[in-house]
């Protein structure tokens, strides 16, 4: 990662530079968080609704495979819908397994278990942040032909962009998910200085301060690779 460029992006930055997709991945996160306060999720249910959001964005990669596939030939030197098709089949095999090892990982580590998952919330949370990849999808994908055209190379960058979406996104995730160690250590605080009512507001501040810093820090991620990718929409 080069640190010299992220400072001279942070330095040069303008809110009316920022593409209209990129403005809604910023404005859907920062509603995850005000949706994730409102159900009371703990950060480990976001951290699953962020399992689901990089399901969705691998849905959306399989989705421009096959409206690739349909289209037709539009460039010199474009391939067959067959190959199109091939590179769908082999990003589900991948992607899968991919997915389906983060997901085991996540289930053995004990601060990222859920016993009893507010099913409502997550899912309206994973929702919000499905709506906003799809947003993009149409304007960054459907909305520029040459997303779409079937040569090699932009089969195989349509393939890898979501690894290296993702990947730096899951990281943060992992390493951000540590945060809700002390989380524990704040409960036992709240409980030791208040009483009833007291008590319940100071464990939610404590959650709600841990889940701030979680999102805060998955979003910086997510917005910089996304303008990485999508720097004209």
């Amino acid at each position: 990662m080069n640190l010299d460029a992220i400072a001279e992006d942070v330095r040069g930055f303008r809110w009316n530079r920022i593409p209209p997709s990129a403005q809604v991945l910023l404005a859907s996160n920062a509603l995850t968080l005000i949706t994730a306060a409102a159900f009371g999720l703990d950060p480990a249910e976001i951290i699953w609704v962020y399992w689901l959001e990089s399901i969705v964005i691998g849905a959306y990669t399989v989705l421009a495979f096959f409206v690739m596939a349909r289209r037709p030939v539009s460039v010199p030197k474009e391939g067959s819908p067959a190959g199109a098709y091939g590179y769908a089949i082999f990003f589900c095999i991948h992607y899968g397994m991919f997915h389906g090892a983060y997901a085991l990982f996540l289930s053995v580590m004990p601060w990222f278990v859920i016993d009893n998952p507010n099913l409502l919330g997550m899912g309206v949370t994973a929702l919000i942040l499905a709506l906003s990849h799809g947003y993009s999808f149409v304007t960054n994908v459907l909305g520029k032909p040459s997303e779409l055209a079937r040569t090699e190379e932009n089969l195989k960058r349509v393939m890898t962009a979501p690894y290296s979406r993702i990947i730096p996104m899951h990281l943060t995730i992992i390493i951000s998910g540590f945060l809700m160690i002390p989380l524990e250590f704040l409960g036992m605080i709240a409980e030791a200085l208040f009483q009833g009512p007291g008590l319940a507001a100071a464990q939610w501040l404590g959650k709600f301060i841990v889940l701030a810093l979680f999102v805060g820090i998955k979003t910086a991620a997510d917005v910089y690779t996304h303008l990485g990718r999508y720097r004209q929409g």
